[in-house]
């Protein structure tokens, strides 16, 4: 959590949101100033279960939000400059991709040369 106390401050909950967010998703979510607290689910799990910890029973809260993204969606008029930015990362990026596949070929196990010479010695192994 990103902060003490969840129950009395809610702002807890969303910086954790907003973090886990970008981390796994790479979404900033920080602009958005509206969540909604959607669903609350209050659990027990219990210690003595299948392939838990003796004595590490504890009542849990997942807590899940709706958030208005409208303030991540950029205005019409930031659109073509942040549209450019991400078409010249993208050319970038196959560029550099391209260029790592030139330099480091995917290894082939077995060349044609490998193959034709285990042909012959396996047809040199039946003739004997």
């Amino acid at each position: 959590l990103d902060g003490a106390d969840p129950e009395r401050d809610p702002s807890v909950l969303v910086k954790t949101c907003i973090r886990h967010v970008q981390d796994q998703a790479g979404l900033d979510l920080s602009p958005c100033t509206r969540w909604l607290r959607f669903c609350e689910l209050h659990y027990h799990r219990p210690g003595a279960g299948w392939g838990s910890k003796a004595g590490s029973e504890a009542n849990e809260v997942a807590v899940y939000f709706i958030v208005d993204v409208d303030a991540c969606i950029p205005s019409a008029e930031a659109w073509p400059n942040l549209h450019a930015q991400y078409a010249s990362w993208k050319k970038q990026r196959t560029a550099w991709e391209q260029s790592q596949q030139q330099q480091h070929p995917p290894a082939s196990h077995h060349s044609s040369d490998d193959k034709q010479a285990k042909k012959q010695d396996t047809v040199g192994a039946e003739k004997q």
